[in-house]
Protein backbone atom coordinates (compact mmCIF):
# COMPACT_ATOMS: atom_id res chain seq x y z
CA UNK A 1 0.00 0.00 0.00
CA UNK A 2 0.99 3.84 -0.68
CA UNK A 3 2.03 5.87 1.84
CA UNK A 4 3.10 9.29 2.08
CA UNK A 5 5.53 10.31 4.24
CA UNK A 6 6.66 14.21 4.43
CA UNK A 7 10.55 14.82 3.73
CA UNK A 8 11.77 17.82 5.53
CA UNK A 9 12.63 20.53 2.70
CA UNK A 10 15.69 22.07 4.62
CA UNK A 11 17.32 18.63 5.63
CA UNK A 12 16.10 16.44 2.17
CA UNK A 13 17.04 19.86 -0.28
CA UNK A 14 19.29 16.69 -2.15
CA UNK A 15 16.52 14.35 -2.74
CA UNK A 16 14.35 16.76 -4.04
CA UNK A 17 17.00 18.40 -6.12
CA UNK A 18 18.01 14.44 -7.37
CA UNK A 19 14.30 14.16 -8.30
CA UNK A 20 13.77 17.32 -10.61
CA UNK A 21 16.98 16.07 -12.05
CA UNK A 22 16.24 12.78 -12.99
CA UNK A 23 16.13 13.01 -17.31
CA UNK A 24 13.05 11.32 -16.50
CA UNK A 25 11.48 14.52 -14.54
CA UNK A 26 13.97 16.89 -16.12
CA UNK A 27 12.89 16.43 -19.64
CA UNK A 28 9.11 17.53 -18.86
CA UNK A 29 10.05 20.75 -16.80
CA UNK A 30 13.20 22.09 -18.95
CA UNK A 31 13.59 25.61 -19.84
CA UNK A 32 15.79 27.29 -22.40
CA UNK A 33 16.22 30.01 -19.59
CA UNK A 34 17.34 27.33 -16.92
CA UNK A 35 20.42 24.85 -17.54
CA UNK A 36 20.25 21.35 -16.44
CA UNK A 37 22.05 21.08 -13.14
CA UNK A 38 20.90 25.00 -11.99
CA UNK A 39 17.64 24.00 -10.87
CA UNK A 40 16.55 24.40 -7.07
CA UNK A 41 13.75 24.09 -4.78
CA UNK A 42 12.20 27.09 -4.30
CA UNK A 43 11.92 29.06 -0.95
CA UNK A 44 9.01 28.83 1.20
CA UNK A 45 8.30 25.20 -0.82
CA UNK A 46 6.72 22.23 1.32
CA UNK A 47 7.76 18.76 -0.22
CA UNK A 48 6.02 15.36 0.45
CA UNK A 49 7.87 12.26 -0.59
CA UNK A 50 6.05 9.60 -2.32
CA UNK A 51 7.00 5.98 -0.86
CA UNK A 52 5.89 2.39 -1.42
CA UNK A 53 7.02 0.71 1.59
CA UNK A 54 10.72 1.74 1.95
CA UNK A 55 10.92 2.97 -2.17
CA UNK A 56 11.47 6.31 -2.84
CA UNK A 57 8.87 7.20 -5.95
CA UNK A 58 9.00 11.11 -6.20
CA UNK A 59 7.78 13.98 -4.82
CA UNK A 60 4.99 16.52 -4.87
CA UNK A 61 6.32 20.02 -3.82
CA UNK A 62 3.88 23.11 -3.00
CA UNK A 63 4.19 26.53 -2.49
CA UNK A 64 2.19 29.61 -1.02
CA UNK A 65 0.01 31.51 -3.63
CA UNK A 66 -2.08 33.24 -0.82
CA UNK A 67 -3.54 31.99 2.68
CA UNK A 68 -6.08 29.74 1.09
CA UNK A 69 -4.26 28.46 -1.95
CA UNK A 70 -1.62 26.67 -2.74
CA UNK A 71 0.14 26.03 -6.12
CA UNK A 72 1.84 22.25 -6.57
CA UNK A 73 3.90 20.09 -8.71
CA UNK A 74 4.52 16.50 -8.53
CA UNK A 75 7.65 14.48 -9.87
CA UNK A 76 6.97 11.08 -10.08
CA UNK A 77 10.48 8.97 -11.19
CA UNK A 78 10.01 5.80 -13.29
CA UNK A 79 9.76 3.51 -10.73
CA UNK A 80 6.32 5.50 -9.75
CA UNK A 81 4.81 5.59 -12.80
CA UNK A 82 1.26 3.70 -12.53
CA UNK A 83 1.13 5.11 -9.05
CA UNK A 84 0.99 9.07 -9.82
CA UNK A 85 -2.73 8.94 -9.37
CA UNK A 86 -3.02 7.20 -5.89
CA UNK A 87 -0.22 9.32 -4.57
CA UNK A 88 -2.05 12.67 -5.79
CA UNK A 89 -5.55 11.54 -4.08
CA UNK A 90 -3.24 10.64 -0.85
CA UNK A 91 -1.67 14.44 -1.58
CA UNK A 92 -5.40 15.95 -1.39
CA UNK A 93 -5.99 14.39 2.17
CA UNK A 94 -3.35 15.41 3.58
CA UNK A 95 -3.46 18.90 1.94
CA UNK A 96 -6.79 19.19 3.25
CA UNK A 97 -6.27 18.11 6.60
CA UNK A 98 -3.23 19.45 7.32
CA UNK A 99 -2.91 22.79 6.25
CA UNK A 100 -5.20 26.05 5.82
CA UNK A 101 -5.73 25.28 1.82
CA UNK A 102 -8.78 25.20 0.38
CA UNK A 103 -7.45 24.93 -3.44
CA UNK A 104 -4.86 23.58 -5.02
CA UNK A 105 -3.57 24.89 -8.35
CA UNK A 106 -1.03 23.64 -10.92
CA UNK A 107 0.45 24.38 -14.04
CA UNK A 108 0.41 21.66 -16.99
CA UNK A 109 2.39 22.16 -20.12
CA UNK A 110 0.16 22.32 -23.05
CA UNK A 111 0.32 19.19 -25.19
CA UNK A 112 1.25 17.32 -21.86
CA UNK A 113 -1.15 14.97 -22.56
CA UNK A 114 0.18 12.67 -19.76
CA UNK A 115 0.50 15.23 -16.78
CA UNK A 116 -2.67 16.90 -17.87
CA UNK A 117 -4.90 13.33 -17.98
CA UNK A 118 -3.10 13.27 -14.07
CA UNK A 119 -5.06 16.17 -12.80
CA UNK A 120 -7.81 15.29 -14.36
CA UNK A 121 -8.20 11.83 -12.96
CA UNK A 122 -8.23 13.53 -9.48
CA UNK A 123 -10.48 16.25 -9.82
CA UNK A 124 -8.76 19.07 -11.26
CA UNK A 125 -10.48 21.62 -13.77
CA UNK A 126 -8.99 23.60 -16.15
CA UNK A 127 -9.49 27.09 -15.56
CA UNK A 128 -6.96 28.91 -18.21
CA UNK A 129 -4.20 29.16 -20.37
CA UNK A 130 -1.06 31.31 -19.65
CA UNK A 131 0.57 31.61 -22.95
CA UNK A 132 3.95 32.07 -24.04
CA UNK A 133 4.95 30.54 -20.67
CA UNK A 134 8.14 29.53 -21.31
CA UNK A 135 10.30 28.60 -23.89
CA UNK A 136 12.21 25.23 -24.55
CA UNK A 137 14.76 24.30 -27.40
CA UNK A 138 13.53 27.95 -29.16
CA UNK A 139 9.85 27.44 -29.19
CA UNK A 140 7.08 29.29 -27.05
CA UNK A 141 5.32 26.68 -24.61
CA UNK A 142 1.77 27.48 -23.01
CA UNK A 143 0.85 26.07 -19.66
CA UNK A 144 -2.79 25.07 -19.01
CA UNK A 145 -3.98 26.05 -15.34
CA UNK A 146 -5.92 23.59 -13.16
CA UNK A 147 -7.38 23.77 -10.06
CA UNK A 148 -9.36 22.03 -7.28
CA UNK A 149 -10.85 23.14 -4.52
CA UNK A 150 -11.82 21.79 -0.98
CA UNK A 151 -14.91 19.76 -0.92
CA UNK A 152 -17.48 21.95 1.22
CA UNK A 153 -15.75 25.54 0.60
Amino acid sequence: MMRLRRLCPSADRDTIRATFHDPAVWESMRQDSLPFGEWEPPAGVTTMGVYENDAYLGCFWMVPVSSCVAAAHVAMLPQGYGRAVDAANLFFDWLWHETPYCMLIAEVEVGNRLAQSLVQKVGMVPCGTRKDAFVRDGVSKHLRLFGRLKEGV
